[in-house]
C-alpha cells in the first residue's frame, strides 16, 4: 500500500488525504446528531412511539429551544436526540422503558441491615451485591441524559439525572459536584448551562493549564476525591508531579458549602470509592444533604486482572467492603434508581456461577433528605493554589 501510494503524483496523494479527512468529519457528525439505540434484554415488547414535550413535560418556562423527541420502544430501548441546546445534549428515558423495576418485594436490601456480613460466604456476598448494585429499588418516572460525546458512535461521559418534580434539580439553585471530569466536561457544561453552580475536580499533569473558571458557572479545581488529605507523589522519567486528594467534607467546607444541599453528586474515581465511602463519607453527614448520587461502580477487587490495587484480605474481603458500601448507602436513605453497564469499556466476569459487569453506572436518589442550610461562608478558593499544609506524602517511583 506504502509503494502504491508513494508511486502517486502528490495532487492525487493530498485529494485521497483531504477525501480520508472529509469522510472522517462525516462520520462524527452522523454520529453526533443521529438517534441512538441502547438495548435492555428484559424489554422485548413492542409498544407506539412516546412524544416528550420538553417545554411543557419537563422544565417548564426555561428560555431554549422547545422541541420533541420521539422514543421508540420496538426497537428494545431508543432514543431521538433533544432539542438544541448550548453545548449539551439531553434524552429522557421513558419509564416504560425499566420494567425491570422493583419494590423489593423481599426485603432483601431490608435484610441486608442486620445481616453479619462476616459470616456469608463469598457466594452470598456477590448474590447481594449484584442484586444490590443493579436492580433499581426506585422509580424515576423521567431520568434525562445530560452531556456526552459520540464520535465513537456510542455515549461517552454523559451521565443520567432524574427530573421528577421532588427530585431534579432546581433552576438556579442547584449545586454540583462532579469527581473525576477527567478530559471531558459535556456533563458539567450542559448541567450548568441547565442553571447549576457546577464545581469540578480532578488533577493530572495536563489539568495543570486548565483554568480555574473553565465555563460559565463551572469552577474547576486541581484536587482529587480522597478519602483525608495527602499527596501521592509520582515519579517518572518527565519528572515528579503531585496528586493532591482531599475529603468531601473538607472540600464543601473550604468552598461555603458545609451544609448545603448538592443536587447531584457525581463520583467516578476509579476503584477508590470503597475507601472514600468507608473512611470518609459515612463518618460525616454529606450524604444526608445529597439528593441525587450518579455512582460509577468499579468492582475491581472482583477481578484479578485489573491495573488497580486488590483489596488486602483477597476477594473475600472487597466483597465485604463493598456490601458494608451498599448497606450504608441504604441505611441513609438511598434507592437505586439506574443501573447500565459499561459498555465503551465492556469488561465481564463469571464468579461463582454468576456473570457481571465489572464497571457501571448507577445513580442513587435520596429518600430521606435533610433540608439545607444557609451559610455566610464564602469559598477558600486559594487553598487550592497551594500544596497542602497538612496531611500525608507518598512517594512513589
Amino acid at each position: 500500500m506504502n509503494q502504491i501510494l508513494s508511486q502517486m503524483p502528490k495532487a492525487w496523494r493530498r485529494l485521497l488525504m483531504n477525501i480520508a479527512v472529509f469522510l472522517l468529519v462525516s462520520y462524527c457528525l452522523i454520529a453526533l446528531f443521529s438517534a441512538r439505540t441502547i438495548t435492555h434484554t428484559s424489554y422485548e415488547h413492542r409498544r407506539p412511539p412516546v412524544d416528550i414535550n420538553f417545554a411543557t413535560d419537563m422544565r417548564p418556562g426555561l428560555p431554549y429551544v422547545p422541541g420533541r423527541v420521539k422514543l421508540f420502544p420496538s426497537e428494545n430501548r431508543s432514543m431521538g436526540l433533544a432539542p438544541s441546546y448550548p453545548a449539551s445534549f439531553f434524552h429522557t428515558l421513558h419509564p416504560d422503558l425499566f420494567p425491570y423495576v422493583t419494590d423489593d418485594p423481599e426485603g432483601r436490601m431490608d435484610e441486608l441491615l442486620t445481616l453479619d456480613l462476616d459470616s456469608l460466604s463469598e457466594s452470598e456476598l456477590l448474590e447481594r451485591v449484584l442484586e444490590g448494585f443493579t436492580i433499581p429499588t426506585y422509580q424515576c418516572r423521567k431520568m434525562v441524559r445530560i452531556g456526552g460525546s459520540y464520535c465513537t458512535g456510542r455515549a461517552e461521559a454523559e451521565k443520567v439525572v432524574c427530573f421528577d418534580a421532588d427530585m431534579r434539580p432546581e433552576i438556579d439553585d442547584c449545586l454540583v459536584y462532579s469527581f473525576g471530569v477527567g478530559h471531558e466536561l459535556s456533563f458539567d457544561m450542559a448541567i450548568a448551562n441547565y442553571g447549576c453552580d457546577v464545581f469540578a475536580f480532578d488533577s493530572d499533569y495536563r489539568h495543570m493549564s486548565y483554568p480555574r473558571n473553565i465555563y460559565p458557572r463551572v469552577t474547576f479545581l486541581k484536587v482529587r476525591l480522597g478519602w483525608r488529605r495527602e499527596v501521592l507523589v509520582l515519579t517518572d522519567p518527565s519528572g515528579r508531579f503531585p496528586y493532591v486528594y482531599r475529603p468531601l467534607h473538607d472540600l464543601k467546607i473550604h468552598l461555603g458549602h458545609a451544609q448545603a444541599q448538592i443536587a447531584f453528586l457525581k463520583i467516578d474515581i476509579e476503584n477508590s470509592e470503597w475507601d472514600v465511602f468507608e473512611k470518609s463519607v459515612f463518618k460525616t453527614r454529606v450524604l444526608e444533604r445529597t439528593k441525587q448520587l450518579s455512582l460509577e461502580v468499579h468492582l475491581d477487587y472482583l477481578y484479578p486482572e485489573s491495573q488497580f490495587d486488590q483489596h488486602p484480605d483477597g476477594q473475600l474481603g472487597g466483597l465485604r467492603s463493598i456490601a458494608r458500601v451498599l448497606r450504608g448507602l441504604h441505611q441513609r436513605g438511598f434507592r437505586l434508581a439506574f443501573y447500565e453497564p459499561n459498555y465503551n469499556a465492556p469488561v465481564n466476569r463469571t464468579l461463582h456461577g454468576r456473570n457481571f459487569h465489572i464497571y457501571f453506572e448507577t445513580v442513587w436518589l435520596n429518600t430521606k433528605l435533610w433540608p439545607s442550610v444557609t451559610t455566610k461562608a464564602a469559598p477558600d478558593l486559594n487553598s487550592f493554589d497551594t500544596m497542602p499544609s497538612v496531611g500525608i506524602i507518598h512517594n512513589s517511583e
